[in-house]
């Protein structure tokens, strides 16, 4: 039996965000997921999000004259740098649910109210200013930044993102 490309995505991404198309590891991973050749960022563009929205995620490639990270520094205006992964629940954003693995074990059953029994404390609690309302978690994950964002119950979630800070 093959395993999907995509149930052990984020483990195999990880280790790959702040390198640019170029690099032999994220270009095999980018043909594996049918993103070859990769198109950069055309002179009007500052990212690139290659959405997939049948598999339920999406890659976010970023100018790496807008990256602050460290790997950007010394690179072309325009580079693309693999900044970050979004992963979706079935029904947002017109996306499927991913169904591999999700960054830190959260599921998508989990909520505002266990994400942080399960994560520890967020590093921020980013809130709708108009209502009041929680709108997202967010985590430092060693070098990595991971945002639980919330549908407007909080007892949802909206979308994982997961990223270079």
């Amino acid at each position: 039996m093959t395993t999907s490309p995509t149930s052990n995505l984020y483990d195999t991404i990880a280790p790959l965000f702040g390198r640019t198309p170029e690099d032999p590891e994220l270009a095999a991973v980018l043909g594996t997921l049918g993103e070859l050749p990769f198109r950069g960022l055309a002179s009007d563009e500052f990212s690139r999000y290659v959405a997939k929205k049948t598999a339920g995620y999406c890659l976010l490639f970023e100018d790496a004259e807008t990256v602050r990270h460290p790997t950007a520094q010394g690179k072309a205006r325009k580079t693309p740098i693999f900044t970050g992964c979004f992963f979706y629940p079935e029904g947002v954003d017109e996306y499927a649910q991913f169904t591999g693995a999700l960054p830190e074990g959260i599921l998508w059953t989990d909520s505002a109210a266990t994400l942080p029994a399960k994560l520890g404390a967020p590093k921020n609690e980013i809130m709708n200013k108009k209502t009041g309302r929680l709108k997202a978690h967010r985590w430092s994950k060693g070098a990595l930044l991971l945002t639980a964002s919330y549908k407007a119950d909080a007892t949802s979630l909206h979308h994982i993102y997961i990223g270079i800070v």
